[in-house]
């Protein structure tokens, strides 16, 4: 029963490890995730000296992420959920800072409203 529970336990860690590894944001200099790309993990406050002012499309994986249009998350700011994202729209070849928000409900509904007001 012991071994079972050890197990166990080891399996979840194993878990939690493989989905921490996934928490990514690659960016790719052309729409259609094409043309230069790099992975970015965690946070980054400024991008000029590599893919700033590049970025046409993004793949976010492991939760939220927020992208903004000026160094350390100022200037207009879009939560993107966890999802692949083949152009960016008016955020385009525009964002300089990047940071991870996690998967937590509240960032879900943050992005969910970024969308709405996005239509308006």
């Amino acid at each position: 029963m012991k071994r079972m529970t050890l197990l166990a336990a080891l399996a979840a860690v194993g878990i939690g490890a493989a989905q921490a590894a996934t928490t990514e944001l690659v960016v790719y200099a052309k729409p259609d995730f094409r043309g230069a790309s790099d992975t970015i993990k965690g946070e980054v406050n400024n991008l000029e000296n590599g893919m700033g002012r590049e970025i046409s499309s993004i793949k976010a994986r492991g939760g939220a992420w927020e992208v903004c249009t000026r160094d350390h998350f100022k200037g207009r700011c879009r939560v993107l959920p966890e999802g692949e994202y083949a152009t960016l729209g008016g955020l385009n070849d525009r964002i300089v800072s990047v940071r991870f928000l996690g998967d937590d409900a509240r960032f879900k509904r943050a992005a969910r409203d970024d969308r709405a007001d996005a239509r308006d």
